[in-house]
């Protein structure tokens, strides 16, 4: 038995050149894949709605009226069982829920701009009332959840809780590296719509936020005044008159007081360039996909052609 010569090469590395060969011939095949997916991505960037980012740097308002927890007697008052609001969250914490709060949605609701410019394709120019909009898709999901015997999610008009969920899914509050730093980002195809809106959620939540610590700081004065005309304790009475004259300070403070919560570092900066859908980034995106759509395509029909497939639809040959 003679031995055949060995070409030297390992099935690995006829596998790859197997695959570059096919590769090669399919290369004309690849080429169109990626023009034509390409071709689409021009198609969609030229009818695409391109938005515009809107960014609102605020800094925490300073506490006014000093420390409570330095006035003589707090502990006497603390053990009278008192909740005088001590120990609260960062500032940027409570910034985060008030932006999602409903009361915030609430506020910002009354602005009929705001309302009509979310839910445009709600909003009835001729009636001047909301309607429901026509969906074609909205209306084959209704005829499926129907044939399954689901309830139908019934329509309704904007208002405070869906502009709430949309101030969830649409404004950022972005944390910054400085402490007691945030920026409020938003995007929208209208820049200047895109500037008034975080302007106004700013100042929704901030007046949220005002009017709560002003409840807050009443309920207080109305309590102490209230306790200071029971005790008798030269002691206990220096306490109370200390923190009555302290909220009763911070009160009118509060009631002159622009911002609270945070105030505005600078001028609401807007991007002079849509930052979405970024042309560039789509199209390598649409050359990387049209690439591997090519490759799939030639490869698939290279097998299909193969004996191995014919193998497998026919099954062995005699030759086998």
């Amino acid at each position: 038995m003679i031995d055949q010569p060995s070409s030297g090469r390992s099935p690995g590395e006829d596998n790859s050149a197997s695959l570059l060969r096919t590769l090669y011939r399919g290369r004309f095949t690849i080429f169109m894949t990626m023009i034509a997916v390409i071709g689409l991505m021009i198609a969609y960037l030229s009818v695409a709605n391109y938005k515009y980012s809107a960014e609102l740097s605020v800094v925490s308002v300073p506490k006014q009226g000093g420390s409570l927890s330095s006035l003589p007697g707090l502990s006497l008052v603390e053990g009278l069982g008192m909740n005088l609001g001590f120990g609260d969250r960062g500032d940027f914490v409570l910034l985060t829920d008030y932006v999602e709060s409903l009361k915030t949605a609430e506020l910002l609701s009354r602005d009929p701009e705001i309302m009509h410019t979310i839910f445009q394709s709600e909003w009835d120019e001729e009636t001047g009332d909301w309607k429901q909009p026509e969906s074609a898709v909205r209306d084959l999901i209704a005829d499926i959840r129907s044939t399954l015997g689901l309830p139908q999610r019934e329509w309704r008009a904007p208002d405070a809780l869906r502009l709430r969920q949309y101030i969830r899914n649409n404004i950022a509050v972005k944390t910054g590296e400085k402490p007691k730093l945030a920026v409020f980002w938003f995007t929208h195809e209208d820049p200047a719509f895109a500037a008034k809106f975080v302007t106004a959620v700013h100042a929704a939540v901030d007046s949220s936020y005002a009017e709560s610590e002003r409840m807050k700081m009443r309920r207080y004065v109305d309590y102490l005044r209230d306790e200071l005309e029971k005790v008798t304790s030269v002691e206990n009475r220096q306490a109370f008159s200390a923190l009555l004259v302290n909220y009763e300070q911070k009160l009118m403070i509060s009631e002159v007081s622009r911002y609270m919560l945070a105030e505005p570092m600078d001028d609401v900066i807007v991007s002079p360039r849509p930052v979405s859908p970024s042309p560039a980034l789509m199209l390598i995106l649409a050359t990387m996909a049209g690439f591997m759509f090519g490759f799939m395509l030639v490869v698939m029909r290279s097998f299909f052609r193969s004996k191995s497939w014919q193998r497998i639809k026919h099954g062995p040959s005699e030759d086998d």
